[in-house]
């Protein structure tokens, strides 16, 4: 069979040869972009490889440094000196650029090195550390005690030169004594019967004093004695007081002083810059008996004043909506980049928190919702004390009166009661 034969025109074959010339032009263009690409590929592969390996190493330094820096002490190590970096001069510069001063303070060291050490030994003088005993407060009470001269010497034409004073602490443990109030009564001429007014008393009808009752609290809620340790210094005194009585009284303390808790309370709505952070309180059960209600104290705490103030909650309602809560306010909650007294950490409300977690510690527990309340108000009082140095025992028996009088004359203003002064 004859092969079939094609017959073109010239400009048919003129017209193919073009196409064919552009189709070869073509695929040397591609083969030459084919050949960059792989080029680019294997340039990119050995970057990733690279860059693979300084991720990795430093992940390594990364986890080294955080050991050292944040890990237990047997694990932690000084971090080498950087070459680097400049280092510090502490010294003035009359005594760097000074070339005789420099020659003879490492003359002087060099002395000193050879006089006072040894191989075996670090130093063979003696340091002496200076004595800095300070002074005694001059406003304690004094109880002084003349020393008599020894009998038989004879003081006849002496001079007296004047005295040789030490002072000491010394302590005498709590003494416990009865108040007696005696009211005179009188039958007038009229027939009429008086007897002398009964004076402002921080718990009516009971046998506790404000002392008493401002000792006991200061005890439990500022130094973390739980009332059963005091009743039983109470009993070597040869005191005895039943739980369920001293309970009382310090439930009845804490509605005497909640007036001025709730002046605190105001005081903290009304504050510009508040801290805030809880922490879990166990209440026993009423209606479960030995079973414990998981509540939660809330602090909050004026950086201004530097007083922490605590209320009790049963619950934390409306709690994990906290997301949407920092979405929606997440203009005030980074305020402190625009405002200087807002600060970036929460420590200072932490650490007010840390008296109510040594008592927890002590404590275990509040024996009821009531009681729980009760000492959310003393924390926060005691609180304001601690934080403003002032004596919470001496405090809280002055202002159980002065509240029962502001009742008595039907004043409700208790703001001048707190342990500072938050209008000056």
């Amino acid at each position: 069979m004859k092969e079939p034969v094609i017959t073109l025109t010239l400009e048919e074959y003129e017209e193919l040869r073009k196409e064919h010339e552009c189709l070869e032009k073509e695929h040397a263009e591609l083969q030459r972009k084919y050949e960059a690409s792989l080029q680019e590929y294997s340039r990119q592969v050995e970057e990733i490889s690279a860059c693979t390996a300084v991720i990795a190493d430093l992940r390594w330094k990364l986890a080294d440094l955080t050991r050292r820096l944040w890990g237990k002490s047997s694990e932690k190590r000084h971090l080498p000196e950087d070459a680097g970096q400049l280092s510090i001069c502490f010294e003035s510069p009359s005594d760097v650029n000074d070339p005789v001063a420099e020659e003879q303070k490492t003359a002087g060291k060099s002395v000193t090195s050879e006089n006072g050490y040894n191989r075996f030994r670090k130093s063979f003088t003696k340091k002496i550390t200076p004595h800095a005993r300070k002074p005694i407060d001059p406003s304690l009470p004094r109880e002084e005690i003349i020393i008599p001269m020894p009998e038989g010497l004879s003081l006849e034409g002496a001079t007296k030169l004047g005295e040789e004073v030490s002072e000491q602490y010394a302590v005498s443990p709590a003494r416990f004594y009865v108040k007696r109030i005696i009211r005179p009564k009188y039958r007038l001429a009229d027939g009429r019967i008086i007897t002398a007014p009964m004076p402002v008393m921080a718990h009516p009808h009971s046998n506790a004093s404000e002392s008493v009752l401002a000792h006991i609290a200061t005890a439990k809620y500022y130094d973390h004695l739980p009332l059963h340790r005091q009743l039983d210094i109470f009993e070597r005194e040869g005191i005895h007081l039943s739980p369920s009585t001293v309970s009382n009284w310090m439930m009845a303390a804490a509605q005497r002083l909640e007036p001025i808790y709730n002046e605190l309370r105001e005081l903290v709505k009304d504050s510009y810059y508040v801290m805030a952070d809880e922490t879990p309180h166990p209440v026993l059960e009423s209606d479960r008996p030995g079973a414990l209600h998981r509540g939660y104290m809330w602090n909050f705490y004026l950086p201004r004043f530097h007083t922490p103030f605590f209320e009790y909650h049963k619950g934390r309602g409306s709690s994990g909506i906290a997301i949407f809560y920092m979405y929606t306010r997440f203009e005030q909650l980074s305020g402190y980049v625009n405002d200087a007294q807002f600060c970036i950490d929460n420590n200072p409300v932490e650490r007010s928190i840390r008296p109510l977690t040594l008592n927890r510690k002590n404590t275990l527990f509040s024996g009821s919702h009531e009681a729980a309340h009760a000492a959310a108000i003393f924390f926060s009082l005691m609180g304001c004390c601690r934080e403003n140095k002032v004596n919470p025992k001496l405090w809280m028996q002055d202002v159980l009166i002065r509240v029962q009088e502001k009742e008595r004359e039907e004043k409700n203003d208790y703001s001048d009661l707190l342990p500072f002064n938050w209008k000056g």
